[in-house]
């Protein structure tokens, strides 16, 4: 059986130098080199390259550590471990160099934050929302963003200045939410001061439509630069990958670990509600107004301004002029499909039923011609042809 052999290709570099510019030179071994080095007393030093040298010099470069082939059977204790009641105990040892086992054993990384104060966001809704007819438009909303901008943080043995960290904010946002998605946002490099964001809307979405609308605000910050993330009592930054990256982040309200230096500060969420309804219509005419005679209009109804409010189940009373023919009632179908009940009133009390005929259902805009629905319309009139000064009439809707 024939011997299989690798070839291994190696490079050899032997450079005589004063030792100081050998540690400052920048350029000193690229990716997969080894370095030898020789300390005054003669001790061998093996370092290797990086895969970024741009700047790196011998002193930054990391040493290069043997490793051990077995796991070690131990009687002493051994930094955390400790022998059982056997007098003995194994270390597990194998393929780890020296560094890594003395660390494993004796430097427990450890990360414990004391929060001293945490900036934080509020949003102050200054325009409230309202109920109106569908088809109205109501005003912008008005949202101030009002920052407590001092905070910082104490931990474990040391950070970078020393034992606390400022918490800095450095930007902010507001966004504005409806249907949702954000219909508005804006941001500000200057946290220094509260922030005013008065946000137009524009569209369909600032009118009022059946039902309820709502609009959402959020806040954010940010907290500030990388140089304000924790440190561990290794000295190792908190939240740091092997490439050097920062990641994680954890909002300030809820930090019972890392605080990222990058962490976005949500502010409590504000929604402003706006309430779209529809009219009911009553009044006094003259007009003998049909579906047939096509009088009956959507323009017609809302003519009908003697009663012009919300639909809802309940009593309405108002007042006649006098000579008029027929009064009129127009309800939404969605409302309602029964017929009210009517009663007037010509001299002491309502005694008198007057005589109510259905019309049929007409198709009645919102206000400034929003949408169109189906509206019932009843028509009463005078059992004596017109109606006497001083009438009022009552008119009960009923589900």
């Amino acid at each position: 059986m024939a011997e299989t052999t690798k070839t291994l290709n190696t490079i050899i570099v032997l450079r005589n130098d004063q030792t100081t510019a050998w540690e400052k030179s920048t350029y000193v071994l690229d990716k997969g080199e080894l370095g030898i080095g020789y300390t005054a007393d003669g001790k061998v030093i093996v370092k290797a390259g990086v895969g970024k040298t741009s700047g790196k010099t011998w002193k930054d470069l990391p040493q290069v550590e043997g490793v051990f082939e077995d796991d070690l059977t131990l009687t002493y204790a051994f930094g955390k471990y400790a022998p059982d009641a056997s007098g003995s105990f194994t270390l597990n040892t194998a393929g780890k160099t020296m560094s890594e086992v003395m660390l494993d054993a004796f430097a427990q990384e450890v990360y414990t934050d004391l929060i001293t104060g945490n900036p934080s966001a509020d949003l102050v809704i200054t325009s409230a929302g309202g109920a109106n007819e569908v088809g109205n438009t109501h005003g912008s909303p008005k949202v101030t963003l009002d920052l407590t901008l001092s905070g910082s943080y104490k931990y474990g043995a040391k950070n970078v200045d020393g034992e606390t960290a400022d918490v800095n904010i450095t930007a902010t946002k507001a966004e504005i939410w409806y249907d949702g998605a954000v219909v508005k946002q804006m941001d500000s490099k200057n946290p220094n001061a509260d922030l005013v964001y008065e946000l137009t809307l524009s569209g369909d979405a600032l009118k009022y439509k059946d039902g309820t609308d709502s609009y959402k605000f959020t806040a954010y910050a940010n907290s500030g630069a990388d140089v304000n993330r924790p440190l561990t009592n290794l000295g190792n930054f908190v939240g740091k990958d092997a490439e050097g990256n920062y990641f994680g982040t954890k909002d300030f309200a809820q930090a019972t670990g890392n605080i990222g230096a990058k962490t976005l500060l949500n502010a409590k969420e504000q929604t402003i509600s706006y309430r779209g309804y529809r009219k009911m219509f009553m009044g006094i005419s003259d007009t003998d107004a049909t579906i047939d005679n096509e009088k009956l209009t959507s323009a017609f109804i809302r003519g009908l301004d003697t009663v012009s409010e919300e639909a809802k189940i309940g009593d309405k009373t108002f007042s006649v002029a006098a000579n008029k023919k027929y009064f009129y009632v127009a309800l939404p179908e969605s409302l309602t499909t029964k017929a009210p009940n009517v009663y007037y009133k010509p001299f002491s009390n309502y005694e008198t039923f007057s005589t109510v005929e259905y019309l049929g259902v007409v198709q009645v805009y919102g206000a400034n011609s929003y949408e169109e629905k189906p509206y019932r319309v009843y028509r009463g009139y005078s059992e004596t042809g017109k109606f006497e000064s001083a009438t009022n009439i009552q008119v009960t809707v009923v589900k």
